[in-house]
């Protein structure tokens, strides 16, 4: 899978206008130096081109600053099966509901992400990676996701995430791996206790909370 850049009128990089659309389409490119106004132009046609062609794409890597519109824009790939954005200002992930066919999500430095709900109808859903969701602290309305295998909750390099508590955990049997940054969990675990909830189920093969190893 290849990576996109889309900057906004603050990142002087931006990605060539070259789309790849034969057998299983994805976006390619290499990033080179336009001014200001270019960069807006080229932001404003791939929020166009995606919004005109909600069936163009199969994956989609965003490697740098994504704001809310072009977010929107790129939720709107009804068959996308890969999508992963590195960072952004996006605080609505309402658009996420669109993403039916999808397979792999990661959203990054989600510092101003208010509302997970929406993730919540992602059934087709086997990898979520979310990082610095820092307005979030209960993760239970993921127990809808039947199809997750693997769910990454990422703390940024230096920081910490917090998390009200682990419990929603036991209502995802189909779960194999899971793991947490640096966290502060409201609820006070003992390693005992952590070892005891990956235990109890049935296909977990990998977990790995603040720095130590659950595994089977």
């Amino acid at each position: 899978m290849n990576c996109t850049q889309l900057p906004d009128s603050r990142y002087p990089s931006a990605l060539p206008r070259t789309v790849v659309t034969n057998g299983d389409p994805k976006i390619y490119g290499k990033p080179e130096g336009y001014s200001p106004k270019e960069q807006r132009q080229i932001l404003k046609e791939w929020i166009e081109f995606f919004h005109s062609n909600p069936k163009a794409l199969k994956g989609l890597h965003f490697s740098s600053h994504v704001p809310q519109r072009l977010f929107d824009a790129a939720c709107s790939q009804v068959d996308i099966e890969e999508l992963r954005f590195k960072w952004g200002n996006y605080k609505d992930l309402s658009a996420t509901q669109n993403l039916q066919a999808i397979k792999f999500l990661l959203i990054g430095s989600g510092a101003g992400v208010q509302d997970i709900t929406p993730l919540s109808k992602l059934k087709s859903l086997v990898v979520l990676t979310v990082e610095n969701f820092k307005r979030i602290e209960d993760y239970s309305q993921l127990i809808a996701l039947g199809n997750l295998e693997q769910l990454e909750i990422r703390s940024t390099m230096l920081g910490h995430t917090v998390i009200k508590d682990l419990e929603f955990l036991r209502d995802m049997p189909n779960l194999r791996a899971f793991s947490t940054g640096a966290t502060t969990f409201k609820r006070k675990y003992k390693e005992a206790e952590l070892q005891e909830l990956f235990a109890s189920l049935p296909k977990m093969e990998y977990a790995f909370v603040n720095g130590a190893n659950f595994n089977k």
